[in-house]
């Protein structure tokens, strides 16, 4: 469930050393309400899976309000996602990416 006040959702591996004003500050000025994803990325290029081409965020990520309504759905029906990193033998991480991009389009201007 999305908590009512969320304007951005982020997640971020345990190794992953993260300036937290920083990033609040950065996305202060980017609408919530529009679907964005935003993330840092291992090697600053995007990948290809199943010869579809896409950037997805290696150590976190940061969804905005807009994004995790358009997603949540299907991000939340725990069997459909399992299932879909299990066919195509994506990390978590990665199919992420390749869902919000390809799936539902959703923006991804800048990998911080």
């Amino acid at each position: 469930m999305l908590q009512k006040n969320a304007m951005w959702s982020c997640h971020f591996n345990d190794n992953t050393y993260v300036n937290i004003p920083i990033l609040k500050k950065k996305l202060k000025d980017i609408n919530h309400e529009l679907p964005y994803y935003f993330g840092a990325t291992l090697n600053q290029m995007p990948i290809i899976v199943n010869g579809e081409i896409f950037w997805y965020a290696k150590n976190g990520a940061c969804l905005s309000r807009g994004a995790l309504e358009k997603i949540s759905t299907t991000i939340l029906n725990h069997k459909f996602y399992s299932d879909f990193i299990k066919h195509d033998k994506m990390t978590g991480e990665v199919a992420l990416g390749y869902l919000t991009s390809k799936r539902f389009t959703i923006r991804s201007p800048a990998f911080l």
